[in-house]
């Protein structure tokens, strides 16, 4: 309403505008009849409105305690399947409150007090006059039920750490301080570069070493609050280690040349186990006395724990500012499982009867996630999956799962990883990442957002990274689809100029163009030269020369696929102006197409034919053409089996991918001559979006009437990149 006017205006007589930017929304109301604004505001947008940032923090902190809570149910899952009791940890649920409604956390069961005691009950305690005398229990046991009436109830060692360092000198240890011991082991992790960050090392970004590297160089004063923390976890192991290396304590536990290389591990790296450096901070061991465990008093002053018991004093520290190496974590886990299966038969037997008759693990999935492991490969279902057990010992097997240990070389390679997987049976992404003690789920990058192929809608669209063989030292030929057909699609649309017209490539010098690039793209090397103008001999060894080179080695390639105005110079044409460079393809992402899509559009640029022509050759399955392409062409998919619903489908296996002639459409409409007298022509090719097509005949019943309400709300619904 104008403020002026008191007449009401009609809505029909005024024009509302909005303007939505990303920190302010604009309003205009505008009378039609008066050009007045009626209304006129800009309302700013608050920075951390709509933040996803805590989202984001709630979300990882609750996936990372998931992933923690499966890899002690991995822990468990194994010690029963073996027969062994378990400790039971506290657990809690959530109750309704009747009185109010609301749900709350309570106590579901209380924890065995082995588990979450470290330390003996107290023997002795002061009176009032500052003099120790015996403490006395009521009915011989502590608060949580631990024994205290003898004198070997208080000498009874709890502590975590202590039982690691005896579990792994071979003390003989009850089954439940060995259970203890492997359960106090997996609750670190541990930090190292994971297989899948070989990705971003490769595309040139930093490495996690790099990161840490320049941390230490920074300027401690110059360090904000969360860098200085991070500093001091950082540098607290290695220090921590060096100083156990000059004394050479841990000599005997280093791992052979041969293990070294196996493990991936570097030639000074010096292995600890992590739980010396736990009990050195409680004051249970120290480097002084390496052989003693427990507390050190040989005189027995009375005002400290007596001598080797398991009690601390107030000058404990923390022990959590600490980033162990993942590989010493992993180690002395592999370690402890060993002597674990010494110790316990009930252990070695199940692995053994693992091995020959495999495993078979069941999720159940109501929160928490918790797996159950039986003897021998029962049929799959929805919630259990039979393995082979190939791990080569107990420790591997508990460390990493059914699928034992990764190559060295599958650790740097991200596409040897997931593949080292697979082979063995595991589902990367998916709870079988769990069954292990560092157990950590593979992030599957290339399956988040996919799209529907631009020209098949029923397939998805690829991944455009170019992979490297290694048996040839090559790019893998179908990784190079994406880029060469981007090269051409942008090489057939390039303008060149000649006395008095300007003109686009003919197919054959399309055809002489791509044959050049394409052989120098097969012919970049994965090593490189070491850096700078020194002319000594490299003194890098194979793999250190080929871990150099596969870091730009994808650019390199794609580089190929690229022409500058000294390219088009040695090829003898001279493209119009904003013509003169075609770039390199992306070497990251996806493509608009998919696989026998991108084979498809290759194969018709190269042959230089109509897609009339070209169509036709496809229907009559012309066999060059189809040994091309590496396809065949069929009329109906090949399918053994169909859900009820028409959506879960299985295939017979056939010796080369396939395409309909359904999926050839995009073909029929090219060769459909437009108003303009375009069309059916080599020189007028393009690639039409056909998802919306797809769409379109997806919601068009028998009475050919679009339901046109249904198919904007898939459409709304597929939008999943905001």
């Amino acid at each position: 309403m104008n403020p002026e006017n008191p007449q009401p205006v009609s809505p029909r007589q005024t024009i509302w505008s909005f303007d939505l930017g990303k920190a302010s929304i604009g309003e205009a109301v505008r009378d039609t009849q008066t050009n007045e604004f009626l209304h006129k505001a800009s309302l700013l947008i608050p920075a951390e409105f709509a933040s996803t940032k805590d989202a984001a923090t709630r979300r990882r902190m609750w996936r990372t305690r998931q992933a923690h809570k499966a890899r002690e149910a991995w822990l468990e899952a194994v010690w029963k399947n073996a027969g062994l009791p378990v400790l039971p940890t506290r657990a809690v649920q959530r109750v309704k409150d009747p009185a109010t409604g609301k749900e709350k956390w309570k106590l579901k069961h209380a924890a065995d007090y082995r588990m979450e005691r470290e330390f003996a009950p107290q023997q002795f305690k002061k009176d009032k006059i500052g003099k120790l005398v015996a403490k006395t229990y009521r009915d011989g046991k502590a608060g949580d039920g631990a024994p205290a009436a003898t004198p070997e109830d208080f000498a009874v060692c709890y502590n975590s750490a202590s039982l690691r360092i005896k579990l792994l000198r071979g003390e003989k240890l009850e089954p439940w301080q060995v259970y203890k011991a492997l359960h106090s082991a997996v609750q670190k992790r541990g930090y190292g570069r994971v297989p899948w960050a070989a990705r971003e090392v490769k595309r040139g970004a930093k490495s996690e070493e790099e990161i840490v590297e320049g941390l230490l160089k920074k300027d401690m004063a110059k360090l904000t609050d969360e860098e200085r923390v991070y500093r001091t976890a950082v540098e607290a192991w290695p220090t921590f280690k060096s100083e156990l290396r000059v004394r050479n304590l841990f000599d005997a536990m280093q791992p052979s040349a041969e293990e070294r290389k196996v493990l991936g591990w570097k030639d000074d790296h010096y292995f600890v186990p992590p739980c010396y450096y736990d009990a050195e901070k409680i004051g249970l061991w120290s480097p002084e006395h390496p052989e003693h465990v427990g507390f050190w008093n040989p005189e027995n002053d009375p005002t400290l724990p007596s001598h080797g018991s398991f009690n601390i004093t107030c000058q404990a520290t923390s022990t959590r500012r600490v980033r162990f190496a993942r590989e010493d974590v992993e180690r002395e886990i592999e370690m402890l499982a060993n002597r674990a299966a010494e110790l316990l038969p009930a252990l070695r037997d199940a692995f053994a009867r693992w091995l020959r008759e495999g495993c078979t693990v069941a999720w159940t999935h109501q929160p928490p996630l918790r797996p159950t492991l039986h003897f021998g490969k029962a049929k799959a279902s929805k919630n259990a999956k039979a393995f082979e057990v190939t791990a080569t010992d107990f420790g591997a097997f508990l460390v990493h799962g059914p699928a034992g240990e990764p190559s060295a070389e599958a650790r740097e390679d991200f596409a040897g990883y997931l593949a080292f997987r697979a082979e063995h049976g595991v589902h990367s992404g998916s709870t079988d990442d769990w069954l292990g003690a560092t157990g950590q789920k593979t992030p599957r990058f290339d399956n988040r957002i996919i799209n529907d192929c631009a020209l098949l809608s029923r397939l998805q669209v690829c991944g455009v990274g170019v992979r490297f063989d290694k048996a040839t030292a090559k790019p893998v030929p179908e990784s190079l689809l994406a880029s060469e057909v981007t090269f051409l699609m942008k090489l057939k649309n390039t303008l060149v100029e000649e006395p008095g017209r300007q003109r686009k490539l003919t197919p054959k010098e399309v055809n002489d163009i791509f044959k050049t690039v394409s052989k120098e793209a097969l012919a970049v090397p994965a090593k490189v030269p070491p850096r700078g103008k020194n002319k000594e001999p490299d003194a890098r060894t194979e793999e250190e020369q080929l871990a150099d080179g596969m870091r730009t080695w994808p650019g390199r390639v794609a580089s190929r696929y690229a022409l500058g105005k000294s390219d088009w110079k040695a090829i003898g044409l001279r493209p119009l102006k904003g013509h003169e460079e075609i770039k390199a393809p992306k070497i990251e992402g996806r493509s608009r197409f998919s696989r026998p899509a991108l084979r498809l559009v290759r194969a018709l640029i190269l042959s230089g034919q109509k897609p009339s022509a070209f169509h036709a050759r496809l229907l009559a399955r012309e066999p060059a053409l189809l040994d091309e392409i590496g396809m065949d062409v069929l009329n109906a998919e090949p399918a053994r089996f169909t859900g009820a619903n028409g959506k879960e489908k299985k295939f017979e296996k056939r010796p080369r991918p396939w395409v309909l002639t359904g999926d050839l459409k995009f073909l029929a409409d090219l060769a459909k001559k437009t108003k303009k007298g375009e069309g059916d022509t080599w020189e007028d090719l393009h690639f039409p979006e056909q998802r919306l097509d797809a769409l379109e005949a997806r919601h068009t019943g028998e009475d050919d009437k679009v339901n046109v309400s249904a198919a904007v709300r898939e459409l709304l619904g597929s939008i999943n990149d905001p």
